[in-house]
Formats: C-alpha cells, structure tokens, sequence
C-alpha cells in the first residue's frame, strides 16, 4: 500500500500539471480570473449583511426615509451579485475542471498502453480501468474543492470576520475565528481517519471491479463449468469487504459532524451571551445584533461546506494521488534517446544468441540463434512451453532480452522507435482480438486511412467475404465485446484481412489458422502464400500441415533449438520433429 504522504505528493504533482501547466497561459489566464470573480463574490457576501443593519436600524426610528428605501433595494440586490459571480465561476471553472480531467484520461490511458504487455497482465484490465475512472474523477473533485468551494468560503468567512470585528467588535470576531480554526483541526484529525477507510475502499473496489469484468469477459467458461455461483460469491465477498470500509468512512464523517456542531453551539451561545450583554449595555443596537446573527448564520454553514469539501478534497487526493503513482511508474521499454526509425530494405530477421526468462532465473529461451533471409518464411514448432510465442513477442519487443541481440536489415530492435517496429510487422496470432465496434471497423483498425474497397478487398483475400454478405448489417455488423458474436474461425479471417490491409514488410503468424475448418484453411493459406511471396515471415505452428512449406522449420525443446531444417530434411532425419508429424497423422 502507498504511504498516504506519497499519494499526497503525487497528487498534489497532478494538479500542479494539469491546473497550471507552465506554457498554458490560456488555462492561466482563466484560473486567475476565477480567483478575482472569488475575492469579488467573497466581499459581495461580506458586505450584504451592513445593508441588513442598517435598514433595521432605520426602521426602528419609526419612518421609512429614503436611505431604507435604498437599502432595501441594496441588499437583495448585493447578494444577488455575489450569487451571480460565483455561478459564473462556476461556469468558468467548469471549463477548465472539465478539459482537465479529460486531457489527463487520456494521458493516463496513452501512459498504461505505454507501460507494456507484463505490467497490464500483472494488474488486470478492470482494476486498471477503476483506478483510470477514479483518479480522473479525483482531478474533477480536487479542482472543484479548492478552485470553486475552499477559496470562496475561506474568503467569504475571512471577510465576514474581519467586518464584523471591525464594526461590531474585536470579540465577535476573534470567536469566529477560533471556530474556524476549531472546524479546520476538526476536519484534518477525521480526514485522515477517511482517508485510510477511503484507500481501503479503493483496494476492495479495484478488486471487485477486476473480478467482476473478469467474470464478464469468460462467461463461457463459467457457465460450462455451472461456476455462476462462486463467481458471484467471490464478487460479493469483495463488494463486502468494501461496504465494511464505506461504513466505516461514514461513521468518521459521522463524528465530525457531531464534533462540528458541538463547536456551532459553544460558539452560538458565546456570541448570543456577548450580544445580549452590548444590547442590554446599549453598545449594540438592535440592527447589530441581527447582522451579527447574520454573519453567525452564514460563516457556520460556510465552514460546515468547508468541512465536507475539505473530506471531498482528501478523497479526491487518495484517488488522484493512486492514479498519478501509475502515471510516473516508468515503462519497462523505453525508445533510445534519438532513436531512428526503423529502416526495412530487404526484411532479414537475425536471433544472434538471445537469452531470455520472464523471471531471469528461469529462462524460457537459452541461447537461440536463427535467422530468416528476405522474402523466406521460417517455422517455430515444439511442446507446449518450448517458446515459441515468446519468440514472437520479443521480435516486437514486447520484453526485453537478459543476453543477445535481434536485428532487422541489421538494425537492432532496441536502437529503433517501438512504433516503426510495430508498423513493419503484422500479427495474426491465435487468441484473436478484436474490439467492440464493426467488422469493417475492425478490418481497417490497420489502416484507418483505407477505402471501402480496399477492406473489401482484404476480407475476400481472407475468404471472409460471403459471411459478411450473409450479414443483415454487411460490413456494418457490430461483433460484441472482443467479437464473440462471432465463431472462433469468423475472429480470425477478420483478423486475416486486417493483417493484408496493413500490407507490412513482415509477417508473424502465431497459430493463426488454428480455428478454421481444412477447406478454409487451405484457402486462406493459398493467399497467405500469395501475399507472403516476397515478404519476411515468422510462422509459429502448432499444426505441422500448415507449415510443410516453409523454407525453414526449427524445433525448440525448453527454450533451445534441437532440429533445424526444412520439412523432407527433418522427416528423413526421423528426430523430434518426425516424431511429432507421426503423432499428429496417426502413425504408430
């Protein structure tokens, strides 16, 4: 768990850049506008209640004159101007509360994506999601407090007590402040118990957000397993843990409350106990003591909205701070400074003695040297575990090697920008994904740029164009949440065809006819091969009759290379990679 000081510090580092960013002197502008339409509003309120007195006073003589006629315009009139201010702050503000928390979503999203493929696996889709949603949401309410709440009741409250002790009497005035000062120790000692319950909530909601979309995203496997019920189970077990900490929250909020109200009675009968002493005195007058309930009236229900947006204000910190400890966490793969972009002349793919291990203790790939010439296709094949994929993987950089180097055209993956790298190869891999949007949305996701045509031509080269016909919607078709209103095979023609629209210099193919039926799989192989002619392509099977073609086949067995060589040679060698064509075609 993060200290509540480093959540504080990162959070107070979100704001500083997102309220008042150094070249943004647009955004400037505006926040010191709405500190003056502040100051404006807080005199304005400051000042309404002198036309009460006043107007209370003249009346008490008996007589309506002119002066009371013009007070009793005055003071609806001020406290409609100062109303009217601070909605039009609140306007202003909305603005630039709005577009920041917008603009910071999106730098945290840009961020997440950045942070690679180990650091979303360890976190989850759903709990990083919750945390993107609540930490934008603490931007929302930090602005809100402090640009439109804290500094308009603070200078509202300041005012009323430097004018009524000023005109009324210094007492009045210093018990004003001592309960301002009361409400502030007050607010500071409950918040910090909110705070703790408030992360305590966060960890149980991140935790149940994940488990519940979790749940969502492999409802077939919960229901071929009849596993509804403990998954709703676990999921309530979370929501509990998590209600048990918001109860807990609320009874802080609960006592501060009361310990407010306490201070709100004490003070009340100290200033009514001194007013009643000056009327009797005849040191106050009767338009005075109302003015002073006046001012009693508005900075106690000021400072009990101080309170609450100073609580709102700690939370919003808690979710901010969480958020910006991810937005700061550094990527595990970064570009070399001046990076160039990758070059691809010819598409020559080197594995020059490359270790590597997700735990580096544990290496999945040990010593690997390959290469696959321009224009040729090479195929990886072994045992489950051996690392193929891994293969793959670390051809687009996804991790970084222990030991080695991978060049293309002589160019080192690390020395170049991870987006030419990732332009320059195409992916077609076994567990398909796609987004929740239409077909030909999805077939052009590889080139946004591209005509109707030119995805209608990459489907019917994917041979998934008399499907999409058969369509109500044609191309326009939604697919659901990852396309699973689709079949299995239906995902990866689209996947297919995405891959032909991006046209790169490089192929990776892994598994990526592994859901097709025999006929539509050698259809799609026949314009695989078409279209891989005179490209670079990496093939990882594990159907040996998809691969019997390839110029090149190596065997791995636990992260190392055992066999090499192309299908007849291997077969005539009748080592592992004949054992494993015996085994899948039946042969004793």
């Amino acid at each position: 768990m993060i200290a509540t000081q480093a959540l504080d510090r990162a959070a107070l580092r979100a704001l500083r850049a997102n309220i008042w960013p150094r070249s943004d002197w647009r955004l400037k502008s505006r926040l010191i506008l709405i500190a003056a339409m502040a100051v404006v509003a807080s005199a304005l309120a400051a000042i309404a209640p002198l036309f009460m007195r006043w107007l209370v006073d003249d009346l008490a003589h008996g007589s309506l004159s002119a002066a009371a006629i013009v007070l009793i315009v005055g003071y609806p009139v001020t406290r409609f101007a100062g109303l009217a201010v601070i909605q039009l702050r609140v306007i202003l503000t909305a603005a630039v509360m709005e577009g920041s928390k917008a603009r910071y979503a999106a730098a945290a999203l840009a961020h997440l994506l950045d942070l690679g493929r180990a650091f979303r696996l360890d976190r989850g889709a759903g709990a990083l999601a919750r945390t993107v949603e609540r930490g934008a949401l603490g931007l929302e309410s930090s602005i809100r407090s402090t640009h439109v709440v804290l500094l308009q009741v603070l200078l509202e409250a300041l005012f009323s007590c430097a004018v009524i002790g000023g005109v009324i009497g210094a007492g009045f005035g210093l018990i004003l402040l001592a309960v301002m000062a009361g409400y502030a120790v007050t607010a500071v000692v409950f918040t910090a118990l909110q705070v703790r319950w408030r992360k305590a909530i966060n960890e149980h909601d991140t935790k149940a957000s994940g488990q519940l979309v979790d749940t969502l995203l492999n409802l077939d496997v919960v229901a071929s397993f009849d596993a509804s019920a403990r998954e709703v189970s676990r999921y309530a077990a979370a929501r509990s843990a998590q209600a048990a900490a918001a109860v807990k929250a609320q009874a802080s909020i609960s006592l501060m409350n009361i310990a407010w109200r306490a201070l709100e009675a004490a003070a009340l009968s100290a200033i009514l106990g001194l007013a009643a002493r000056d009327v009797l005195a005849g040191r106050m007058s009767v338009g005075a003591l109302v003015m002073v309930q006046v001012y009693v009236i508005q900075v106690f229900s000021n400072m009990l909205g101080l309170g609450f947006v100073y609580s709102d204000a700690r939370q919003g910190f808690v979710d901010l701070g969480q958020l910006q400890a991810l937005v700061e966490t550094p990527p595990a793969i970064v570009d070399a400074v001046d990076a160039p972009a990758l070059a691809v002349r010819e598409g020559r793919i080197v594995f020059d003695h490359v270790t590597f291990g997700y735990d580096p203790a544990r290496p999945v790939l040990c010593d690997v040297s390959f290469q696959i010439p321009p224009g040729r296709t090479l195929a990886i094949v072994g045992a489950t575990g051996a690392g193929k994929t891994t293969i793959g993987h670390l051809l687009q950089r996804a991790y970084e090697i222990q030991s080695g180097a991978i060049r293309i055209d002589g160019q080192d993956v690390r020395s170049v920008t991870r987006a030419s790298l990732r332009a320059a190869i195409g992916v077609v891999a076994q567990d398909t994904q796609l987004l929740d949007d239409t077909i030909l949305y999805n077939i052009r996701y590889a080139r946004p740029g591209a005509s109707d045509a030119e995805a209608r031509e990459a489907a019917r080269h994917a041979a998934i164009e008399a499907f999409v016909a058969s369509l109500p919607a044609g191309y326009e078709s939604r697919i659901g949440e990852r396309g699973l209103k689709l079949s299995g095979g239906e995902r990866q023609r689209i996947a297919i065809a995405r891959l032909i629209l991006k046209d790169p210099p490089i192929f990776l193919f892994d598994e990526a006819t592994s859901s097709l039926d025999t006929l539509t799989e050698r259809a799609i192989q026949a314009s695989l091969g078409d279209l891989a002619r005179d490209r670079t392509s990496l093939v990882i099977a594990h159907r040996l009759s998809t691969i019997v073609d390839a110029h090149e086949i190596i065997v791995l067995d636990q992260g190392r290379i055992v066999e090499r060589g192309d299908h007849t040679a291997l077969l005539r060698r009748g080592g592992a990679y004949a054992a494993l064509w015996a085994h899948q075609n039946g042969e004793k």
